[in-house]
């Protein structure tokens, strides 16, 4: 239903206007007729003694009549008022709402077709919501079945939408993640996993979408601590056949890695475990060839020992062979990449560096590397080389097929170079990762770094094996193409990050906003009382996010009175456990971001936010704000009650948990999402209007409770 463009009438147009001035007309009108009649019947030179009666008596008629006009125009348009409002009620918002006059005559009347006409709409609508719901259960039912899935999945799954925030984690993912209530959907991903990795692995996804190309990314996060994951991601198409999001599923294999590293340990150690007993075994073997005529019994003595040190060596082989069995690729999962690209992207990471790449001439064969990881330590290999060199000879760069091999070689001319023993064991550096060194990283791509001296150069030469020398499939987590969309992704739109005049002029609908609610201690925030309850919901393009509430329970540190328990059911026992205010506080600020506040009654929530900030020297809430009482005000001020029970009962909203933070947040959520076409019909579209239409109910409200 598409709302007017403006529903507000001009001041003269209004009826009550109309109305008042119709008949101040018709009472003064024959008035100032019978006084000009008088007047030019009257014989010259008593005119003025006869018409100061006359002008007082025109004066207090006037008054008279403008009373009299205004008390009919109140009573007229007062029912006429309350079916205006009612219409827009049924008609936008709440089919149930029943529009009550009580006049007798036609307007009840027309009240009464209203309400009518709703009762039918209201079973058509009732009829068709059957519908929907016997359909939206077998969809739910469908949803449950591979909610089940993706519960029971040993793999972390994750979708993204097009900016990179979660939109959806499975309790695998979470687990593995480990995110406070702030890391959940709507977070970052780039918070969670390595940035540098995440946006580049979704720069070449995009890159292959806009190719045509259903590109799948191996995808590899070494995070702090020794945890590694391992899994693919994918571009997820939209409804519409568009780019929505990303899905990304992974494994945890960390203990994978630490097994794989203490077996490659126990083969590595093997020649040094067998060292001693082959030497005695050797010299053993010497003796008795040495010193034939030994006795018999020293005979079987050495044959003795020569036999168990024969069977450590055996005993040390057969230990080996287990760990060998047991030992999968101690590599990390290639993928077949242009080797050129990688040079490029290299180069690219390190713009400060005087550097030249001259590409081959022909194609070159795809290499198999873990691609990010390459990038790394070929930019740490060209920065280590810049640093070396005298500044006035560029890096030089070259690519070129070696049987096996897709060779990088990066030169510095006229250099006999650095010495290369600290190369190898030289740190790859990234944010959020785990640090290695070039040799390890390197090693871990199935690589060979080396360096030499050629014609008055120093070359540094990155072998990268080809992916044709590399096995068809490797082990791994996989998407399937098949796989069912069973989410509703219209929340793909996110936050746009804008400057605050640019927000100011964003529609209500487009932006990112957060409605909260506290539950306090008692109603004064500077005679002491403080929160003991905390939530908030998000509000994504005009719609309610059904998941990543924040909810947390606080510890005052002060005693909660028992009338304030009666009020909202929490006690001293219940808060003991809960984190402080200054905790909630900043997990609170990390979950709002930059998104637009919303509250009823707002000042009274934000003024213990403002206290908490200041008692415990943190940074003061400074979003834009709304408050769901002056908006309201503003759409039904001639209509009684704007306390959130009145609004909600009046715009069809029912409140679960009510005088609970997480209850009374959602409930002025729904208030706000149906307050938006209301809001829309008065010209109120944008967050700076909405602001000034909050600043302007402020004060009508004011003034009208002085009176």
């Amino acid at each position: 239903m598409t709302p007017s463009k403006d529903r507000t009438v001009p001041f003269l147009r209004r009826i009550r206007v109309r109305l008042i001035i119709s008949l101040v007309l018709i009472s003064v009108i024959p008035f100032l007729i019978i006084s000009a009649a008088i007047l030019s019947s009257l014989p010259e030179g008593t005119a003025p003694d006869v018409m100061t009666p006359i002008y007082v008596m025109g004066v207090f008629l006037g008054l008279f009549c403008a009373f009299v006009a205004w008390q009919l125009a109140e009573k007229f348009t007062e029912p006429i008022d309350e079916i205006r409002h009612g219409a827009e009620i049924i008609a936008r918002i709440n089919l149930s709402h029943r529009i009550s006059v009580k006049t007798g005559d036609e307007l009840e009347s027309l009240a009464r077709d209203f309400n009518d006409m709703a009762h039918a709409l209201e079973g058509a609508y009732s009829e068709l919501e059957d519908r929907v719901r016997q359909v939206t259960l077998n969809l739910q039912e469908e949803k449950s079945r591979l909610a089940t899935v993706l519960r029971t999945m040993v793999e972390g799954v994750v979708a993204v939408n097009e900016v990179g925030e979660i939109i959806l984690m499975n309790p695998r993912a979470r687990s593995v993640l480990a995110g406070g209530p702030e890391f959940g959907v709507g977070s970052p991903l780039n918070r969670l996993l390595p940035k540098g990795r995440v946006d580049y692995h979704m720069r070449r996804l995009r890159a292959a979408w806009e190719e045509g190309r259903d590109g799948v990314e191996h995808v590899i996060f070494p995070l702090p601590g020794g945890k590694l994951l391992k899994g693919v991601m994918a571009a997820m198409p939209g409804p519409g056949g568009e780019r929505a999001g990303f899905l990304l599923a992974f494994r945890d294999v960390t203990e994978e890695a630490e097994r794989e590293k203490q077996i490659e340990t126990a083969l590595r150690t093997l020649p040094t475990r067998l060292k001693s007993p082959m030497t005695s075994v050797q010299s053993i073997a010497q003796i008795i060839e040495t010193h034939k005529n030994l006795s018999e019994e020293k005979q079987k003595a050495f044959v003795c020992a020569l036999r168990s040190e024969v069977e450590s060596c055996l005993v040390q082989l057969q230990e080996g062979e287990k760990a060998e069995a047991r030992m999968p690729s101690s590599h990390w999962q290639g993928q077949p990449t242009d080797a050129k690209g990688l040079v490029e992207e290299a180069l690219a990471a390190i713009p400060g560096v005087y550097a030249h790449f001259q590409p081959p001439e022909g194609p070159l064969p795809p290499v198999a590397v873990e691609p990010y990881g390459c990038i790394l330590a070929m930019s740490s290999v060209l920065r280590w080389l810049a640093a070396n060199s005298t500044g006035w000879n560029p890096v030089e760069a070259t690519l070129e097929a070696e049987e096996d091999m897709v060779v990088a070689t990066f030169r510095l001319a006229g250099s006999q170079g650095p010495s290369p023993e600290g190369m190898e064991s030289m740190l790859v550096e990234q944010q959020g990762e785990e640090q290695i060194t070039i040799a390890e990283a390197v090693k871990r791509n199935r690589g060979e770094i080396w360096t030499r001296v050629s014609e008055g150069s120093f070359e540094v030469r990155f072998g990268m094996v080809r992916a044709s020398r590399m096995p068809q499939a490797e082990s791994g987590v996989r998407i399937f193409d098949d796989q069912p969309d069973f989410y509703d992704f219209d929340l793909f739109l996110a936050r746009s990050g804008a400057e605050v005049r640019e927000t100011l002029e964003r529609d209500l609908k487009d932006l990112e906003i957060v409605v909260f609610d506290t539950e306090t201690t008692g109603l004064r925030p500077l005679k002491g009382d403080r929160v003991v309850s905390l939530s908030a919901v998000r509000i994504r393009k005009g719609k309610i996010v059904q998941a990543g509430d924040f909810h947390t329970l606080v510890n005052p540190q002060i005693p909660i009175p028992k009338e304030s328990t009666l009020f909202h059911g929490l006690t001293d026992v219940m808060v003991k456990d809960a984190p402080s205010i200054a905790e909630v506080y900043k997990s609170f600020g990390q979950y709002i971001g930059g998104a637009v506040l919303v509250a009823h009654n707002a000042a009274f929530d934000m003024k213990f936010l403002e206290i908490a900030a200041r008692e415990n020297e943190l940074p003061q809430v400074d979003n834009p704000v709304l408050d769901t009482l002056f908006l309201s005000y503003g759409v039904h001020g001639d209509l009684p009650g704007h306390n959130l029970d009145s609004i909600a009962e009046r715009l069809g909203v029912t409140i679960e948990g009510r005088h609970t933070s997480d209850g009374d947040a959602r409930a002025t959520a729904e208030i706000f999402v149906r307050l938006l076409p209301l809001l829309e019909a008065r010209g109120v579209r944008t967050l700076g209007q909405a602001k000034a239409f909050c600043d302007r109910n402020l004060i009508l409200r004011w003034q009208a409770s002085r009176f």
